[in-house]
């Protein structure tokens, strides 16, 4: 369905020394493009460039690359800015019912030090927003800014739900100018997991977790079909690949060697059966 974004600019000042304690709240509340939120672009923020222009590059990678959620079900949402060689970025994220724009889900912090959660205030005092501190503004690289967090699905099936996603790339010279802010939504679906599926779903594992260099993979497979394994790094790049060849119904265990440079981290390992992938989350210790 057609989704009318209100485009808004996130609201964001990022600069260093005598503000440090401002910039530590965040981003103000309802600063992320969703509907019935304010433009900073009234408020005299961040306005000197015009939104989305800058050549940046945004995105959210949700359960490294899905776009459908299983209720009851937690999920690794990873947040990214890249633009030229910037190093100070920010962002705020909220998911939203498309039936109502309530309020879905939970956040889970992952990074407690670099993001936090906030509530929103007057007429939308029921959202809740994840979004940085002042230790989080700080690039991952040169030109390169990001954030991961954990989304709790609801427990039931609420329908379609979008991720309202604002960033910014700011020069750090001090001011709110000459700044770049930039706007993206990801819509998540239901999946068409039936009590049978889940069922299945729960027969896929992946141990021991955590892992080296060795891993045991068990899954079931309810009729023939064609069968890949892969393991995603948080940022949503593939980095092995396993199998990807029609097998037969039947259970299945599997051993698997993990090339041995990968740092140590969080990383989604994904079984894809035809049209379904499952995800678990593994951390490597090497």
């Amino acid at each position: 369905m057609a989704k009318k974004l209100i485009y808004l600019c996130l609201l964001l000042v990022l600069t260093t020394g005598a503000v440090v304690d401002i910039m530590s709240n965040g981003a103000p509340a309802s600063s992320t493009g969703a509907p019935g939120e304010v433009s900073c672009t009234t408020s005299g923020c961040h306005d000197d460039n015009a939104l989305n222009s800058g050549g940046g590059i945004s995105s959210i990678i949700f359960g490294g690359g899905l776009t459908e959620y299983v209720p009851g079900t937690a999920y690794t949402i990873s947040v990214n800015i890249n633009q030229g060689t910037l190093n100070r970025f920010g962002f705020q994220l909220i998911a939203l019912k498309d039936a109502d724009n309530g309020n879905v889900g939970t956040f889970n912090l992952t990074e407690a030090g670099r993001t936090q959660i906030i509530n929103g205030y007057g007429s939308l005092s029921g959202r809740k927003y994840i979004t940085y501190t002042y230790p989080g503004t700080a690039a991952i690289s040169s030109g390169a800014g990001q954030w991961s967090f954990e989304w709790n699905a609801p427990a039931t099936d609420v329908g379609p739900v979008t991720l309202y996603l604002a960033t910014i790339a700011a020069n750090d010279d001090g001011s709110d100018k000459g700044d770049y802010c930039y706007l993206k939504s990801l819509q998540l679906t239901p999946a068409a997991v039936g009590i049978n599926q889940l069922f299945i779903q729960q027969q896929f594992t992946v141990f021991p977790n955590p892992v080296n260099d060795q891993l045991k993979i068990s899954y079931t497979l309810e009729k023939a079909m064609n069968v890949k394994l892969e393991l995603y790094d948080i940022k949503g790049s593939k980095l092995q690949e396993w199998n990807n060849e029609i097998q037969a119904p039947g259970d299945y265990n599997q051993n698997l060697t993990l090339n041995s440079n990968y740092p140590k981290g969080v990383y989604l390992f994904k079984l894809i059966k035809e049209n379904k992938t499952l995800v678990k989350k593994i951390t490597i210790n090497n």
